[in-house]
C-alpha cells in the first residue's frame, strides 16, 4: 500500500513539471532616451503600447510590428534573476568586427518596469522605457 502511495506522489510530481502557460504582457511607453558613445544625447516623449509574449524559452515583440528584425527573441535564462525577464537576438557583427545589430528586452517581474534596448550600426543606442502588466489597458476610443 505505501509502494501504491509513493508511485502515485511520484507520477502526479513528474506530469506536473511542463504545464507553464505563456505570458501576454501589456506595456505602456512614455519615454525614448538615446545614447551616443555611452552618454545621454537626448530623451524625447514617446507614448507607444506594447504587447510582449513570453514562453519558457522565447520571448516575442507582437505589438509594434516590425521592431525587431527576428521573429524570437531567445531568453537567456544563465543570468535572469527571480525578479527579470531578459531576452535578446544575440549580436550580429559585420565583416570589420562592428556590432551590426543587436536588441535585449529586459522586465522586472515584480515592478513591470522595462526596457528594450537597440543597437546597430548606423544609428546611437536606442533604450525604450517601458511598464508593463498582465492586465490589457482600457482604450478611450
Amino acid at each position: 500500500m505505501k509502494k501504491i502511495f509513493l508511485y502515485i506522489f511520484l507520477g502526479l510530481l513528474w506530469c506536473n513539471v511542463g504545464f507553464a502557460k505563456d505570458l501576454t504582457l501589456y506595456c505602456k511607453q512614455e519615454v525614448r532616451k538615446i545614447h551616443g558613445d555611452g552618454i545621454l544625447i537626448k530623451s524625447i516623449p514617446h507614448k507607444q503600447l506594447w504587447e510582449i509574449l513570453i514562453s519558457d524559452k522565447k520571448m516575442k515583440i507582437i505589438v509594434p510590428q516590425g521592431l525587431t528584425k527576428y521573429k524570437y527573441l531567445e531568453r537567456i535564462k544563465s543570468i535572469e534573476g527571480y525578479d527579470e525577464f531578459i531576452a535578446s537576438t544575440g549580436t550580429v557583427w559585420d565583416e570589420n568586427g562592428s556590432v551590426k545589430f543587436s536588441q535585449v528586452v529586459k522586465i522586472n517581474r515584480s515592478t513591470g518596469e522595462g526596457e528594450v534596448m537597440t543597437f546597430t550600426q548606423k544609428t546611437s543606442s536606442v533604450y525604450d522605457i517601458i511598464k508593463c502588466s498582465k492586465e490589457k489597458p482600457k482604450l478611450l476610443f
